[in-house]
């Protein structure tokens, strides 16, 4: 239960970054066509956090694909383990092959 919650909130995470992005991308270009003849104007204060945007959207998108990168990781690690500590129902190769 706790692995496919841990993937949905990572994938969450990670497409909110993306839309953060996006809708910094359209409000930057936005800014430069609005400030191309005014080069001397001061800027708004929306086209001034633009940057900040870019940062948490980045952050964002990075730190959801790592946390999904390790419930993965984590997933095939205990499904392995748990494949080598299975008990055998097969007989052992010596009592297979007796003339």
């Amino acid at each position: 239960m706790v692995r496919p919650a841990t993937i949905l909130v990572s994938l969450a995470t990670a497409l909110s970054g993306f839309i953060i992005i996006a809708v910094a991308h359209s409000r930057d270009t936005a800014c430069q066509l609005r400030l191309g003849a005014y080069v001397d104007q001061s800027l708004s204060v929306s086209c001034q956090n633009i940057v900040s945007a870019y940062f948490v959207g980045f952050t964002l998108v990075v730190g959801g694909l790592l946390a999904l990168a390790l419930a993965l990781m984590l997933m095939t690690r205990r499904e392995g383990i748990t494949k080598m500590s299975a008990p055998s129902t097969h007989a052992p190769v010596a009592t297979r092959h007796v003339i």
